[in-house]
């Protein structure tokens, strides 16, 4: 196994102006994925840094899908049988290079750092998941039946 890279001042300072939960992910293990189309696919969750939220819910689903060349789209279904709409709906924005709304140089001059070998690294072998806040499609009945679709298909 390679090297990890760290840049701890430069992540603490990212996730500080999202202003929102984010996970780090290595990109071999988001690669290992295979999230490559605009279509959903099933992902195990538990090989995600999401796992840990994850292991009290009662997971109905959990799919991604590509939206950019560099973005692509968790969403994890969760079983609340104490809400009116059971299903409840948790989305995670994955971006696999810093966004366009940042500015990665303002950033990195921000935490005193530089761009140097382990900042690098540091970009090249991660990958960034944000949450996404609550939208009108937070509660559901029931499973979309585009993801019935897909986890059938899987089984």
């Amino acid at each position: 196994m390679g090297t990890i890279y760290s840049a701890p001042n430069f992540w603490a300072y990212f996730q500080k102006l999202e202003g929102r939960p984010m996970f780090r992910m290595l990109r071999s293990q988001w690669d290992s994925l295979k999230v490559l189309s605009g279509k959903p696919v099933p992902i195990d969750v538990l090989k995600t840094p999401m796992a840990r939220i994850t292991t009290k819910a009662q997971l109905e689903a959990v799919v991604a899908e590509r939206r950019s060349d560099y973005e692509a789209e968790i969403t994890i279904y969760r079983r609340d049988p104490k809400d009116a709409k059971p299903i409840n709906v948790d989305k995670y924005l994955v971006w696999e290079r810093i966004p366009d709304h940042r500015d990665l140089f303002a950033m990195v001059n921000t935490v005193s750092t530089s761009l140097n070998a382990n900042m690098r690294g540091f970009l090249d072998e991660s990958v960034f998941m944000v949450k996404q806040p609550r939208d009108h499609d937070h509660w559901l009945l029931e499973l979309p039946d585009k993801v019935v679709a897909v986890i059938e298909k899987r089984f």
